[in-house]
């Protein structure tokens, strides 16, 4: 009788798990997806991006929430990713900012380049400062922009 129920539970299990993609499964395929975006978009393709790994857990009916670990230069960052999948479509995003480490490692070679270059004073660096203030303000506006750019076209409106 034991046996009984513990092989109508691996039937019932197997079933289940055929009426969708694995989360092993989606996880490869956002990751082959964010791979094909890095090395595509003229946003991402001078950086040499990688999509290492994609952890997915599942939310509720077709939403997943997950991380993704995208190396540049050696360094591993973690981006947080939702994922939605109906059997036949996989979307993914990340929320605004979420790439900011570029922009990051970028500022600081421009910073490194020119302390190196140049010996600046005490009110030019703060001078220089405030614009690189100013520009990563741009880069945050402009991310949001594009984020909500893209989810009203996902969306339909």
């Amino acid at each position: 009788m034991k046996f009984v129920r513990i092989l109508s539970l691996l039937v019932v299990s197997l079933i289940m798990s055929g009426c969708g993609p694995s989360i092993d499964a989606l996880s490869e395929t956002v990751r082959n997806s964010m791979q094909q975006q890095f090395d595509t978009n003229e946003q991402f393709k001078s950086y040499g991006l990688k999509a290492e790994k994609v952890t997915l857990i599942h939310e509720q009916d077709k939403k997943y929430k997950g991380a993704a670990s995208v190396v540049l230069n050696g360094k591993a960052h973690e981006v947080i990713i939702s994922v939605t999948a109906d059997g036949n479509n996989v979307i993914w995003e990340a929320p605004p900012g979420s790439f900011m480490f570029i922009a990051q490692i970028e500022m600081q070679k421009i910073l490194n380049s020119s302390q190196e270059d140049v010996s600046l004073t005490q009110a030019e660096q703060a001078e220089f400062d405030r614009q690189v203030a100013v520009e990563m303000e741009k880069i945050r506006e402009q991310a949001k922009i594009e984020y909500e750019k893209n989810m009203k076209e996902l969306m339909g409106k």
